[in-house]
């Protein structure tokens, strides 16, 4: 194995830079389409696959979806604002579903219907929430959650604009807890909020991110409102009208936000970096490419992953 070799921090800094020109390009060329009000979609695929790959690159979750929302929310600069449960969008799956209820999601008592992938979370809820599986039961969960949620926050148009569209998840679970300190939801209050815990992190801004705009950008298209995705600083919420007649406010990212997120990301992974002296593997790879064992000691050996033996079913062929 050859020696391991040296850089001054300077040298360093300069490696990482070149590594990193691709993700500043796309900054660059994410602006120029932001000034021009064209290809929002383009746009948006672009910023997004951005952070998905450099979320990637640090290599510290278990899942692809876990690696956006955690890196998001820890190197994308708002980490208390994209960690907010976004109140319209968890109102507007609560009415959903309620409507879909009878001859829908319950198929029969005690037996639930999967229509997508996208009814998991809140199958599981139900699951786990202890409640009987049944239509009625069932419907005064939702109406339940879908009314305190209502009393408190602004997840509707026609509510005052003083109520906030977005709260802490911590908040949001208390507050559904008062709306089931109740005589009848006593008993099963506690398995109640124990199990909303998971299902309100499918609500957080970093996750509805990656699945209604990273994913839905990428797989089809993102529902965003164009004029506003090129001319909005901040998330938003949209008015959206649903098929069985309610209205709500949804949140939307615009371009100059996810630039942002970007731009913050890769200052503070840079830091990082720089301060440590340890990179990534994937980092490394591309900081010392085809050169990597000359400069072992820049690998943040910690982040390696680990060894997993493979278990092979041998069957005779003959």
């Amino acid at each position: 194995m050859a020696r391991a070799r040296k850089l001054s921090d300077t040298a360093l800094a300069k490696r990482l830079e070149e590594a990193l020109g691709p993700l500043h390009e796309t900054l660059d060329f994410a602006g120029e389409l932001r000034q021009s009000r064209r290809h929002p979609q383009d746009a948006l695929i672009l910023l997004c696959s951005r952070l998905d790959a450099l979320g990637n690159w640090l290599d510290r979750w278990p899942t692809n979806r876990e690696s956006f929302v955690e890196f998001v929310c820890l190197y994308g600069g708002h980490e208390e604002l994209m960690r907010g449960v976004s109140l319209g969008n968890l109102y507007q799956d609560l009415r959903y579903y309620e409507w879909l209820t009878p001859g829908g999601l319950v198929e029969a008592p005690g037996r639930l219907r999967r229509f997508s992938p996208a009814d998991i979370p809140i199958i599981r809820f139900l699951d786990q929430s202890e409640i009987p599986l049944t239509e009625k039961a069932i419907q005064g969960l939702f109406r339940r959650m879908s009314r305190t949620v209502m009393k408190r926050f602004r997840a509707s148009p026609r509510q005052p604009k003083g109520k906030r569209e977005v709260a802490p998840l911590g908040e949001v679970k208390r507050v559904l807890g008062d709306g089931f300190d109740t005589p009848r939801w006593r008993r099963v209050r506690a398995p109640i909020l124990e199990a909303s815990g998971p299902l309100l992190k499918t609500y957080t801004l970093a996750d509805i991110l990656y699945r209604e705009f990273r994913c839905e950008s990428i797989h089809g298209l993102a529902a965003i409102d164009a004029k506003r995705f090129f001319n909005e600083a901040r998330p938003y919420w949209r008015v959206w009208h649903a098929i069985h007649g309610y209205e709500f406010l949804l949140v939307e990212f615009p371009a100059a936000f996810i630039e942002e997120l970007l731009r913050n990301a890769l200052e503070r992974v840079r830091s990082e970096v720089l301060a440590r002296r340890l990179l990534p593997p994937e980092i490394h790879n591309r900081v010392f490419p085809g050169e990597g064992l000359d400069w072992l000691d820049y690998l943040d050996v910690d982040a390696l992953p680990d060894i997993q033996p493979v278990r092979l079913a041998l069957r005779d062929r003959g």
